[in-house]
């Protein structure tokens, strides 16, 4: 009976831990140019043990003067505290273009390397843009940027809405729906001036 019983707790706390693991929320979206859809983007967050882990898998083809391949990958992970790393790699036609590397190295201090240089942040990240995806920012006024490497302003906007703002872009909006889901961002980047990331319909 001893045996037994010592055999089935094993297989559950297996179980439990594979669940912890693998236990995952995976939300879609589409990336929209002027009325159409020029790629799509993928949002994951998943968990091991107490810390979450968010992936962020974005391609593109847009067609400017000549069509532009763009592809962009961020991880990101979290403790109870806030951000432990995060990754980003950004590709132009197939070739790395640009990659941030964020690591927390002790209670309120970073290394930011970005192309080979680095330099230190000596400031909690306890939010970052990643969980944008995931999570309404009602009670946050600034989000670390893990694409550009700094600190950005989240100012309330109307209902659900929030622009994120920093001192060298337009600032993209988020909206949610009632339920806190992420529904649209409005974004510009220097290269696409203005295009639209819109949630999949289920």
């Amino acid at each position: 009976m001893e045996n037994w019983m010592t055999l089935v707790l094993g297989i559950l706390l297996n179980f439990s831990l594979a669940f912890n693991v693998h236990a995952q929320d995976k939300r879609f979206f589409d990336i929209i140019v002027k009325g159409d859809t020029v790629g799509d983007l993928v949002a994951n967050r998943s968990y091991s043990g107490e810390n979450m882990i968010i992936e962020i898998t974005t391609n593109m083809k847009v067609r400017l003067i000549q069509r532009v391949d763009f592809a962009y990958y961020l991880v990101a992970e979290y403790d109870k505290a806030g951000l432990i790393r995060s990754e980003m790699t950004v590709k132009l036609q197939g070739r790395e273009h640009n990659n941030i590397r964020v690591e927390k190295v002790a209670d309120e201090t970073y290394v930011v390397r970005e192309d080979g240089k680095s330099r230190q942040m000596h400031q909690l990240i306890s939010f970052s843009s990643a969980r944008l995806f995931f999570e309404e920012p009602t009670r946050v006024q600034e989000t670390f940027t893990e694409s550009e490497g700094y600190s950005k302003q989240i100012i309330k906007d109307g209902e659900h809405r929030y622009l994120v703002k920093g001192s060298k872009s337009k600032p993209n909006v988020y909206q949610y729906d009632k339920d806190g889901v992420l529904l649209e961002i409005k974004s510009s980047h220097a290269m696409i001036p203005d295009f639209r990331t819109v949630r999949r319909k289920q």
